[in-house]
């Protein structure tokens, strides 16, 4: 937590430490460095021994994050009293945490990029939300498909909407499933030789394979 780090800025200062060396691993040592930046010589060194897992471990964009987003940037501080009103359903108890989380103020430098940051997301938001509407109008025809298709496990709207996409409502161009599996590219190759497959092709074959059904 911001408290928590202001703690150790404290702790640091009352052992005398002057220099400190962090790993710039992800953006988990940006927090840390903000708050210790002008007090110390810091140097952000590449640990290059150290594996970056990729992934995201949290989601700040429901609807109680965009509340405390919007508060935090409209004035650069966020108080319990506050978090109390921005969050809804589950994030209630968690109000003294993200009290904690929140402490302290943020520079006019900070809130920009924050803002710019937020700006583009709301960008890709309205485009998406464009796209989908566009996307929509062209599946009105083929509603009767749509449907038949989100009927086999998996297969959602997006997926659904791709399928017709790329193959059409028209299947009778395909004497049977098996050669759409093959114009699709989703049969395996069978090139293989002790064990081993053959990435090469003799000249003239083709590349496509007929599943068997």
């Amino acid at each position: 937590m911001t408290r928590n780090l202001f703690e150790m800025l404290k702790w640091l200062e009352e052992n005398g430490v002057t220099h400190i060396v962090m790993e710039s691993t992800g953006v988990y040592w940006k927090p840390v460095y903000n708050i210790l930046e002008g007090y110390f010589d810091i140097t952000l060194a590449n640990a290059q021994r150290i594996k970056n897992v990729p992934g995201c471990k949290t989601d700040i964009f429901g609807v109680s994050g965009r509340n405390l987003l919007t508060r935090l940037l409209e004035q650069g501080f966020v108080d319990e009293y506050e978090i109390l009103n921005c969050v809804k359903g589950k994030v209630k108890s968690k109000v003294k945490d993200i009290s904690d989380s929140l402490f302290g103020t943020i520079t006019h430098h900070q809130i920009f990029l924050i803002r710019q940051s937020w700006n583009h997301i709301v960008f890709l938001e309205k485009t998406i939300r464009s796209l989908d509407q566009e996307i929509d109008k062209y599946l009105e025809p083929y509603k009767e498909e749509v449907q038949l298709l989100q009927s086999v496990p998996g297969v959602e709207k997006l997926t659904a909407a791709t399928l017709l996409a790329e193959m059409g409502p028209d299947m009778s161009q395909f004497p049977t499933a098996a050669h759409l599996a093959s114009w699709a590219g989703v049969c395996p190759g069978n090139h293989e030789s002790v064990g081993k497959k053959s990435r090469s092709h003799p000249e003239g074959e083709s590349t496509h394979k007929i599943c068997p059904l």
